[in-house]
């Protein structure tokens, strides 16, 4: 079970989400509960740049309480490199501080260059990992022209980057990455419309930023786009006609409209005269 809320300013989104869940073992026949509590602050100054802190609180109701502590940021360097931070501080049975950085650059438009160093501070000893990776997309043009446009963005919730997320443009996907930044370039100028896959997408969740309107590309531009996940919304009623019992069976088959942006929805009342609008966008 999971409860969020969400507010979005022109550069700032805030949310808090509080997720029960309860875990069943089999083979040990045991049950077992845990709960988390996360607040965030997402910020997003400028085009090509966004922060998030965070502070999230585990075992409200079992007892054994942790607290984690956070903050991470990414910003682009020119329209190749990508540098990516991210410092957390965790406390319960154990303290542990950790340090991530990484640099994601471009060769062209086929291959990328990533390298990732994490440090882990714990009981008094340290550990360091690195990681160096070299990624070749294909179906992308050889070489940049002139006159093309990129879209790059970020998909996340609660702060934190959505990785495996698919994401279309025209005749073109992409595959979310551990930030859950985007890239579509060698665009030709013009308007696109952006399309997620809600399969890839956590259950319940749909995109924050109603997707059905057009993102503008420009000649040798970089469109930016922040797309934060929140739980669905979901329209219910009961038709009901004067003098007639409630749920008589006598307002069936009734159609019902909804706008949402420039999308018509529509439904049909059941037997019962119910209807439901579900897989809705937040907002009015």
């Amino acid at each position: 079970m999971a409860l969020s809320a969400w507010q979005r300013f022109a550069t700032m989104h805030l949310s808090a989400r509080y997720e029960w869940v309860r875990t069943q073992d089999h083979l040990l026949d045991t049950v077992s509960y845990g709960d988390t509590l996360r607040l965030s602050s997402s910020f997003y100054p400028k085009p090509g740049y966004w922060g998030t802190v965070y502070y999230a609180q585990g075992g409200l109701t079992t007892g054994d309480r942790t607290h984690t502590f956070g903050a991470s940021a990414s910003m682009y360097l020119g329209e190749v490199t990508r540098l990516s931070m991210t410092l957390q501080y965790e406390t319960g049975l154990k303290n542990k501080t950790t340090l991530e950085a990484g640099v994601a650059h471009r060769l062209g438009e086929n291959l990328e260059f990533k390298a990732q160093l994490k440090t882990t501070y714990s009981a008094g000893s340290w550990n360091t990992t690195g990681m160096l990776a070299g990624t070749y997309y294909f179906g992308v043009p050889a070489a940049k022209r002139l006159g093309l446009g990129i879209i790059r963005g970020r998909i996340y919730e609660s702060g934190l980057g959505l990785q495996g997320a698919i994401v279309r443009v025209g005749n073109k996907a992409a595959i979310t990455d551990k930030d859950g930044s985007f890239t579509f370039a060698g665009l030709q100028p013009g308007e696109y419309y952006l399309q997620i896959d809600g399969s890839s997408l956590k259950e319940g969740f749909v995109s924050g930023t109603f997707l059905g309107v057009s993102n503008k590309v420009e000649a040798d531009q970089v469109a930016v786009l922040e797309i934060p996940l929140v739980a669905k919304a979901v329209i219910t009623g009961v038709i009901e006609s004067e003098g007639v019992p409630r749920f008589s069976g006598t307002v069936a088959g009734f159609t019902i409209h909804a706008r949402q942006g420039g999308d018509i929805l529509t439904t049909v009342s059941d037997s019962r005269g119910a209807f439901s609008f579900t897989e809705l966008y937040p907002g009015v």
